[in-house]
């Protein structure tokens, strides 16, 4: 982790899900939707996988958002919230550690890193 990195409309960033492992190509095309997750609506941001595959599953919630570097590092972008629609199932869902009924998209939805860190009052720990 070299440390934060904030988004931009249309930058790309890569997923990685517990369940459904990492996906790169996610293509930010909303940086302020609201999505309530009954426990009150929160803003989120907005990414959709370009070409084939996923961006994320049911079960990779709390998963990493992050910006590649060409040193090995990664840049700590946000952190998986949910899917949004339209919702796939089955095998269109590619592989997953626990496939169940699990729902998943090309549209993923997550909460910026920063956000998250001075929500806690937390550093991000980089090394």
């Amino acid at each position: 982790m070299a440390g934060y990195y904030d988004v931009s409309l249309n930058d790309n960033v890569c997923t990685s899900g517990a369940n459904s492992g990492v996906h790169c190509s996610v293509k930010i095309t909303d940086m302020s939707r609201m999505w309530d997750d009954k426990r009150g609506a929160v803003s989120t941001i907005v990414g959709v996988r370009q070409g084939a595959g996923i961006a994320a599953i049911q079960g990779d919630s709390g998963g990493p958002v992050a910006v590649p570097y060409s040193s090995g590092k990664v840049g700590a972008v946000g952190m998986i919230q949910a899917v949004s629609s339209p919702m796939m199932t089955g095998t269109s869902c590619g592989s997953a550690r626990v496939r169940g009924t699990n729902k998943c998209s090309k549209t993923v939805l997550f909460t910026s890193m920063r956000t998250i860190a001075r929500s806690f009052n937390a550093p991000l720990v980089t090394g």
